[in-house]
């Protein structure tokens, strides 16, 4: 969208930004590959509670370690946009802070899709994604035409954020739920 309206400069700083805000995502990624099964096999037990602990437990880990990422690709952004591309591409920084910070944002909240997923709730993932790609559309067209590179940013960190809302209001539902269901079990 970016390319179609504005010019390839602003396609350029954005580019550069991408690839270093996704570093705040590797200890995210790795921790996928331990979180994913060990749910499952916790959902399998019906064991809410130790799934609910084990997902801010790993939330809590992954916010901790990408922290030190964080702190350097959003608060160094722009020497550090300059420092890797040069100073032409001073402009990326600005961008970079706000990619960075919805991809932090995302580490904090933890594997709220994932656990959807462990639980199921397809219908409630597919509805929530579909609905954050047409508000990214709305955003972004609008943000791009008034402010360029920055809007384009500020129309994906604004709709990824909003995206983990959507998710972790999905978890807490579930979670909400199953609670009330153990405790009804519990009385029986």
């Amino acid at each position: 969208m970016l390319g179609r309206l504005r010019t390839v400069s602003d396609v350029a700083f954005y580019r550069a930004a991408g690839p270093i805000s996704e570093l705040n995502n590797i200890v995210f990624a790795s921790f996928t590959l331990l979180f994913t099964p060990l749910a499952a096999r916790l959902f399998a037990r019906a064991d809410y509670r130790a799934l609910n602990g084990l997902y801010w437990q790993t939330a809590a880990w992954m916010s901790v370690l990408t922290f030190p990422i964080f702190v350097v690709t959003f608060s160094l952004a722009k020497p550090l946009t300059m420092f890797l591309y040069g100073a032409r591409y001073a402009p990326s920084g600005p961008v970079l802070a706000l990619l960075s910070l919805a991809s932090y944002f995302n580490v904090v909240l933890g594997f709220n899709l994932q656990t959807l997923k462990v639980y199921g709730r397809w219908r409630y993932v597919i509805h929530t994604s579909v609905l954050t790609v047409l508000a990214n559309l709305v955003i972004s067209t609008v943000l791009i035409k008034q402010y360029g590179t920055i809007g384009a940013a500020i129309g994906s960190a604004v709709t990824l954020i909003g995206y983990n809302l959507l998710m972790q209001a999905g978890y807490r539902r579930r979670r909400i739920f199953t609670s009330l269901i153990g405790v009804i079990f519990w009385f029986i």
